[in-house]
């Protein structure tokens, strides 16, 4: 049974920088807020982890293809995970699906997907009807400006999220916290709570992917260094 967690209230990114700030001696606050933040943002893209199930995504307006759907507090949209109109499933699109839709596209068949911005839901094609409910679970990574993350989170992966951000740290070059011979080590906590939270939230799309995913969310991983 997967573990779908959900918020019930949140964590200042604060508590994490005492964890952060010994692999990256005299490195300013700024920086570290900056590089935790990429490191959690990796951390739910990559992971899928935090959810809502049983929720309201949107209701069809004739005409109208782009939804809103609020996010979590300090959240943004991530992925739809699963979708259902009624008895029916509606495919939930992760991106780069778009490459396959047509605009031209009749079919009652719909494809449920984030916006590539994250600022909204799309629905392909544009419906015909007024009304139609549709239902789901969605994923949620943090938002660029956030001061906060679920508590849940902090109690159960706060080690890895420092590691994974002291990893970015240490590979800026010639600076007082340059250190890349503890990049790796430091990588391969973050990615063990990447993917402990990963699997214990189940899978990441209910369908097989027809291509690698587009990493919208995720920063380009530095290379090890050699």
């Amino acid at each position: 049974m997967p573990l779908i967690a959900q918020s019930t209230g949140y964590t200042q990114l604060a508590e994490l920088y005492p964890l952060i700030a010994p692999h990256v001696p005299e490195c300013p606050i700024p920086l570290i807020r900056a590089a935790l933040i990429r490191a959690l943002r990796e951390f739910f893209s990559d992971s899928r982890c935090w959810r809502q199930t049983r929720i309201t995504l949107l209701t069809t307006v004739q005409g109208q293809s782009a939804y809103q759907l609020a996010a979590p507090e300090n959240g943004e949209l991530l992925q739809v995970q699963s979708a259902w109109d009624g008895l029916t499933e509606v495919e939930a699109g992760v991106p780069g699906d778009d490459d396959d839709w047509s605009p031209d596209d009749t079919s009652t068949t719909w494809t449920i997907a984030v916006s590539a911005d994250a600022s909204n839901l799309e629905l392909t094609p544009t419906p015909s009807t007024d009304g139609v409910v549709i239902k789901g679970s969605m994923s949620y990574t943090l938002s660029e400006n956030a001061s906060a993350f679920p508590d849940w989170v902090y109690r159960e992966y706060k080690k890895g999220l420092a590691m994974g951000a002291a990893a970015d740290l240490v590979l800026q070059p010639q600076k007082p916290w340059s250190n890349p011979q503890t990049y790796l080590v430091l990588r391969g906590e973050f990615e063990a709570a990447v993917r402990v939270a990963s699997n214990l939230a189940g899978p990441t799309r209910r369908k097989a992917i027809r291509r690698k995913p587009w990493r919208s969310h995720a920063p380009d991983r530095p290379a090890p260094p050699r």
